[in-house]
């Protein structure tokens, strides 16, 4: 894995378990507000991101395959 690639993936990661963080405290709270929405979609967006790095069909050096 190249340093640019680690580089995503460790910030990916990063952004992942501060969104799942910031969620965990909206439901302790009991929130029922348009942001934790917006979280959630955020990181399910996130997640597939990452998923698709880890599996390698994010941008790597063979787009097609």
């Amino acid at each position: 894995m190249t340093d640019v690639q680690h580089a995503k993936f460790a910030q990916l990661m990063t952004d992942v378990e501060t969104l799942e963080d910031q969620i965990a405290e909206l439901t302790k709270k009991n929130a029922n507000e348009p942001r934790l929405i917006v979280l959630r979609e955020k990181l399910a967006e996130a997640r597939n991101h990452l998923e698709q790095l880890s599996n390698g069909c994010g941008t790597g050096r063979n787009p097609g395959a």
